[in-house]
């Protein structure tokens, strides 16, 4: 009976010891779900400031291309301004030299014209 007794205390020694080694797991298992916890909070922070950065990068492309499309608009219209600028100018060089010349043709035919009235040669105008 002795020896039933002293088989059934080391049986009851290990029982224990595999009870203490199953609760250190359960309490390992618990700290690592807390840190899964902690991390998968950690997680949603992450995504949420990511989804916040992406709307904000995309405002910031909107106002960009809209800004792009205005500087776009004011440099052509500068552009055409510049050119139709100078194109009143020639326009205006043009003119003068028109009147210029008019002016000058006139003397010219009339010389022509007094010439041939001296010299007798007919000019059919």
């Amino acid at each position: 009976m002795k020896e039933t007794l002293k088989q059934i205390l080391i049986e009851m020694q290990g029982v224990r010891t595999e009870v203490q080694d199953l609760r250190t797991g359960q309490n390992e298992l618990c700290t690592e779900v807390q840190h899964l916890r902690t991390g998968q909070t950690d997680l949603h922070t992450d995504v949420s400031g990511l989804k916040q950065g992406q709307k904000r990068l995309e405002k910031g492309q909107e106002r960009l291309q809209k800004n792009l499309i205005d500087s776009l608009g004011v440099y052509t219209e500068s552009i055409i301004g510049h050119f139709d600028n100078k194109t009143d100018v020639l326009n205006q060089r043009v003119f003068k030299i028109e009147t210029e010349m008019k002016g000058l043709s006139k003397p010219m035919i009339m010389d022509i014209i007094n010439q041939s009235r001296h010299s007798h040669v007919g000019i059919f105008l």
